[in-house]
């Protein structure tokens, strides 16, 4: 979100008046309980008291949601803009207090408590505010980032905090355990001379809201692939999903999923998966085929408009028998079949056309 500008035309001028979310934005951290969470999960241990963890990444949030992007040494600036104390309540605060060291202590102390477990913590707090007992499938999906400036790479098992917190007993997640190299991976940005970082997420749709609500993230290396680091994803995420999620049932993903591995690393966390076979895979084509010959017996599935209007068709659907995920023999892998469906919708067909026509254009352009 972005400072948005209203324009109120009054002829024969026109005013302009800037909305500034950033209260909206600090009453809705507030209200979740997001301030108190942080603070309880990363207490400050340096000497520099003047604002908590929590407080510090509220207004680092609120900052991003309502402002242009700055350099850290913009950050009192900034803060002399807003009416931090209130919003704080605390009228010993100042504006010079909120600067690159406190953020940088919060950066550090957020680093030893692991980054995905610290994403999982602030998920749940934002989450408390909502019933969740009716959500019972999540969305996974994975994505890349290019990385701007000098990179210092970090392995947090050579850290000296981190190894006194193992050796103390405290038991660190494993994604948080494996070393985050950023390298010039495969790049999804078209920028191959930025290293690249990826990351999955998993999200929820919660009942009232209108928009999917992340619930946990997992970031690994950019020479790192999806398909590969799927099965560790959901062996360390499912049981943060369903501590959150307590009916949780189905994981629904892209063609990533559709493996052995994964598919069995989801039916032992307790999760029943729902994905995508790539065209090339002899099932698929099977099924196509099936279909051009009207070989199959297609459901209609209808949805009723918004204001009440009639029933209408938006998807078709089809069950063309099931398709075996082969295991590996000489481990002890058991095969594993999953029912496969065959999904005809057709408010795709004009999208899909007009990606083939492109491609062929492309085609004979270079022809």
């Amino acid at each position: 979100m972005k400072r948005n500008l209203l324009n109120i035309a009054i002829e024969p001028w026109i005013h302009q008046m800037g909305l500034d979310i950033g209260g909206w934005v600090m009453g809705e951290i507030k209200q979740s309980g997001l301030i108190e969470a942080v603070d309880k999960a990363l207490p400050k241990t340096s000497n520099n008291k003047t604002l908590s963890n929590g407080e510090t990444l509220a207004l680092l949030l609120v900052k991003h949601a309502s402002s242009t992007p700055s350099p850290l040494s913009a950050l009192p600036a900034y803060a002399a803009t807003i009416p931090m104390a209130a919003w704080l309540e605390n009228p010993k605060l100042d504006p010079t207090m909120f600067n690159r060291f406190v953020v940088s202590e919060l950066f550090d102390d957020l680093m030893e408590f692991g980054p995905s477990r610290f994403f999982s913590l602030c998920a749940s707090a934002l989450l408390r505010a909502y019933d969740l007992s009716s959500v019972d499938s999540c969305n996974f999906d994975s994505s890349s980032f290019h990385w701007h400036g000098a990179l210092l790479v970090f392995d947090p098992l050579t850290d000296p905090k981190v190894l006194k917190r193992i050796e103390e007993g405290d038991q660190m997640l494993a994604e948080d355990q494996s070393e985050l190299v950023v390298t010039f991976g495969y790049s999804r940005d078209n920028r191959p001379q930025d290293r690249q970082i990826n990351v999955m997420m998993a999200t929820v749709w919660i009942p009232g809201t209108a928009m999917p609500v992340p619930i946990c993230a997992y970031p690994f290396s950019g020479n790192g692939n999806d398909i590969a680091q799927f099965p560790e994803f959901i062996a360390n995420a499912a049981p943060r999903i369903k501590e959150a999620c307590p009916n949780m049932t189905f994981l629904v993903c892209d063609s990533a999923g559709a493996t052995y591995k994964a598919v069995k690393a989801c039916l032992e966390a307790g999760l029943h998966q729902i994905t995508r076979l790539t065209d090339s895979t002899t099932s698929a084509r099977l099924a196509f085929k099936k279909a051009a010959e009207g070989q199959v017996q297609w459901q209609e599935i209808v949805a009723k408009g918004d204001e009440g209007q009639e029933d209408q068709v938006i998807v078709k659907v089809a069950e063309v028998g099931t398709h075996v995920f082969k295991g590996h023999k000489k481990k002890g892998e058991t095969d594993i079949a999953g029912k496969m469906l065959l999904v005809n919708t057709e408010a795709m067909r004009g999208k899909k056309t007009e990606t083939i026509n492109h491609r062929a254009e492309k085609e004979q352009r270079k022809a």
